[in-house]
């Protein structure tokens, strides 16, 4: 494992780590308010700790199908925290917007399983290339 891997790794798990605390802090807060919102963010906190965790077992393992399994948590994170947003905007879900999202999330899918278009960078680890890392930087932010 090369130094730039072991970077890789070890920042990955610090961010699933420290979004795992985030999970903790915002559930216990959710459960001691009984507010459903507020869980609705823990679950996002959660699904991104997923993410988290898996890109750093992908890259420590240099392995493909972990990169693309990270993917689909990370999917659920963001329509968790979109859902969020427009819950404490508004008292409905903006169906267009939703609607993008979901466009977006099923390109990102295609793109990650079926076209394969991850690659394995030998002392580096694993990465999104072409048409994923395009969408993946779109989805990431989640365009608002």
């Amino acid at each position: 494992m090369s130094f730039e891997n072991t970077i890789l790794v070890v920042s990955a798990s610090i961010a699933g780590c420290i979004t795992m605390i985030g999970c903790f802090i915002t559930f216990q807060y959710a459960k001691s308010r009984k507010n459903k919102l507020i869980f609705l963010f823990s679950i996002n906190w959660l699904c991104q700790s997923m993410f988290w965790v898996f890109v750093a077992l992908a890259h420590f393992n240099y392995s493909i199908l972990l990169m693309q399994i990270a993917i689909i948590p990370q999917c659920f994170g963001v329509a968790c925290f979109v859902i969020f947003l427009e819950l404490i905007s508004s008292e409905n879900v903006n169906s267009l917007r939703f609607s993008i999202l979901t466009i977006i999330t099923f390109f990102l899918l295609f793109f990650t399983f079926y076209h394969g278009e991850l690659v394995i960078i030998p002392g580096y680890g694993v990465h999104n290339a072409g048409l994923v890392r395009f969408f993946q930087i779109i989805f990431s932010p989640v365009p608002y």
